[in-house]
């Protein structure tokens, strides 16, 4: 008879621990999926202009390399000369500025992430 009691002890310990750590869980999803919430919109904002960057800087890389660095003994010979134009520094301005604004772009989402998402910023909230 004791070691039934004991075992009915035992189980109930058990399954309090699994409904605490399920409460828990519960709660963090719903704390993560609150933060996103809030965060979407900021993200679709940030993100639309980063897009437009990204494809500059695609863009950018894509035409240099077609018109002012042609892969052939002509753009080899021309390439001192097209350097200078117009047309060729203003694609060497989208790739150059298109690459400091990705690098932000990561910088910017490694924040939000970190913002929206680490459980040491909850703790603070709560204090």
């Amino acid at each position: 008879m004791g070691t039934i009691f004991y075992l009915i002890i035992n189980i109930i310990n058990i399954l309090s621990i699994i409904l605490i750590r399920m409460e828990y869980f519960e709660r963090a999803l719903v704390n993560i999926k609150d933060n996103f919430q809030v965060g979407y919109v900021e993200l679709i904002n940030v993100g639309g202009t980063y897009g437009i960057w990204i494809v500059i800087h695609y863009m950018s890389s894509q035409l240099y390399v077609k018109w002012c660095a042609n892969w052939s003994f002509m753009g080899f010979i021309f390439s001192p000369f097209l350097v200078n134009t117009p047309h060729c520094k203003a694609l060497v301005w989208g790739i150059n500025n298109g690459l400091v604004s990705i690098q932000s772009m990561w910088v910017l989402i490694g924040y939000w992430f970190m913002r929206h998402i680490n459980p040491l910023n909850k703790n603070e909230k709560n204090d």
